[in-house]
């Protein structure tokens, strides 16, 4: 019986959202279960298993019409190996969890970070799928991304490009970042620093506005911040103008470095539409010199939030249909 399915596992910290498609992407049956990292890695593992039985359940697939298995969560891990070599969220350290599903189930299975996954289902399934090489960039909580060259996935030497919320855009007087470093993207232009930034604003006597749709200094985010915006308060606009001033900025140089033919751009804060795509398509203008890498189209994520389980999926279709590369 010949393979016609693919399963998708997008493992977080709170949830396991789990899938199987056929071979373009459609989603026959899905799962939610919650994670509860808690409890430890083995009944993590456990819930996967049961996650991916009962989906095959759903459709009546039998295991000979999976070609296989994908796995996307936070890194950092090796591909390779299919080990989790740390994940902080889940309290993994050296997990190798492609052994453990492959013991169960005897089929192929991959495993990828969650925004390498995230750039494939987008080259795929999703706004990429007539580019050879783009770069995704995911604004949300934090800015994390990855890059797809000669439609595959780039990883770097050690497995770590793609970590673009770290480019330091800002070197002097910056937000000191998470990873130790001051003034990254991410403390710039994710929906956190963006609410961050708002914050202050308003505790320093502006941007009342914001306080009032949030209900107060502690509520507001990046979503406030935007409908401010809308309204036409100036210090909420400020605050966008330049959290995706910079993020343009950055596109510039990636556009440079890498000469990519598409950005795509997802997560929570790409939702704000206009009001993020508007300024970065303006900065990259404005910034970059007449070739023809200035008229890049940048354009939203078109995978939503199926954008895990497609990226888990993207693995199998890819080692289906092309043997991957390095």
């Amino acid at each position: 019986m010949p393979a016609r399915y693919a399963i998708g596992v997008d493992l977080g910290g709170t949830k396991i959202a789990t899938g199987i498609t056929n071979f373009s992407g459609n989603i026959l049956a899905r799962r939610f279960v919650p994670t509860h990292a808690s409890e430890g890695e083995t009944a993590v593992i456990a819930r996967i298993k049961e996650s991916i039985r009962h989906i095959m359940d759903d459709i009546d697939a039998s295991l000979e019409e999976v070609a296989g298995i994908g796995i996307c969560c936070p890194g950092p891990l090796n591909p390779e190996t299919g080990v989790v070599i740390m994940a902080p969220n889940l309290n993994w350290s050296h997990v190798p969890i492609v052994s453990h599903i492959v013991e169960e189930f005897g089929i192929p299975t991959f495993l990828e970070n969650d925004a390498n996954a995230a750039a494939l289902a987008e080259k795929w399934f999703g706004a990429g799928q007539d580019v050879d090489s783009l770069l995704y960039i995911t604004v949300s909580t934090g800015v994390g991304g990855g890059i797809i060259l000669n439609g595959d996935i780039y990883r770097g030497r050690n497995h770590m490009a793609g970590e673009i919320g770290h480019a330091i855009v800002q070197p002097e007087g910056g937000v000191q970042c998470g990873c130790g470093q001051y003034g990254c993207l991410e403390t710039i232009s994710s929906g956190t620093a963006i609410g961050r930034e708002a914050q202050n604003v308003v505790a320093e006597g502006g941007g009342q506005r914001m306080a009032e749709l949030a209900g107060g200094i502690d509520g507001i985010t990046a979503k406030t911040v935007a409908d401010a915006a809308a309204e036409g308060d100036p210090d909420a606009e400020a605050i966008l103008e330049r959290a995706f001033m910079y993020l343009g900025t950055f596109v510039v140089s990636m556009l440079n470095i890498l000469n990519v033919e598409k950005i795509v751009i997802g997560g929570g804060v790409s939702k704000l539409g206009d009001n993020l795509f508007e300024p970065v398509r303006r900065v990259v203008g404005e910034k970059m010199s007449d070739v023809p890498a200035k008229y890049t189209p940048i354009v939203p994520a078109e995978t939503g939030d199926n954008v895990g389980i497609l990226g888990a999926v993207g693995l199998v279709v890819k080692s289906a249909f092309r043997a991957p590369t390095k």
